[in-house]
């Protein structure tokens, strides 16, 4: 066995058995994957999510004051995707959340793609098959998506789980699951 092989598998050994705590604690909290996971805590409260781009849902009712798109997030210590999560926005901000956002994902180089933070209130909804819905609020007055058409809070295929840059050192990639939410 060459020196660079035992080095590889000396290092993945430890990336398997180190706890995947460790990990967690230290990214994935502004991921939509992270709000999702732990809804039931983070409900009603103001998060930030590290957003790449936006895609508008193409299931939006088109009679209401609103607009609904997917926010794509990040994991940026990870370098990987951090999951979709459905937004609610005051319709006349649809232009400005465009320019902030974009609705490509747009790389900056070998440090990864660009991202923004987005600032909103997190709410459920309790879905009739039993599974609930979660979404972010940012607007102004606040908005109760529990009547909306069961279009409109389903999310499928609306995640993006895309190469978001260069792997981490050593090129190994690994996964990592959402952490306990900070101070619980």
């Amino acid at each position: 066995m060459k020196i660079a092989d035992s080095i590889k598998f000396v290092t993945l050994s430890l990336l398997i058995s180190a706890p995947l705590g460790a990990f967690a604690a230290a990214s994935g909290e502004n991921t939509a994957a992270h709000v999702k996971a732990y809804a039931t805590e983070f409900e009603g409260e103001n998060h930030s999510l590290d957003v790449v781009f936006i895609r508008f849902h193409r299931h939006a009712p088109e009679n209401v004051p609103y607009t609904f798109f997917w926010a794509m997030t990040i994991d940026e210590d990870a370098r990987a995707g951090g999951g979709a999560i459905l937004v609610v926005a005051d319709g006349d901000d649809r232009d400005k959340l465009i320019r902030r956002y974009g609705t490509n994902l747009d790389r900056d180089g070998r440090d990864g793609p660009d991202h923004n933070s987005m600032r909103g209130t997190v709410r459920m909804v309790q879905r009739e098959n039993g599974r609930q819905a979660v979404y972010l609020d940012i607007t102004e007055e606040g908005v109760d998506l529990s009547n909306a058409p069961k279009d409109l809070l389903d999310d499928n295929g609306e995640n993006f789980d895309g190469d978001f840059g260069a792997p981490v050192s050593g090129g190994v990639s690994a996964v990592r699951r959402p952490g306990p939410p900070p101070g619980r």
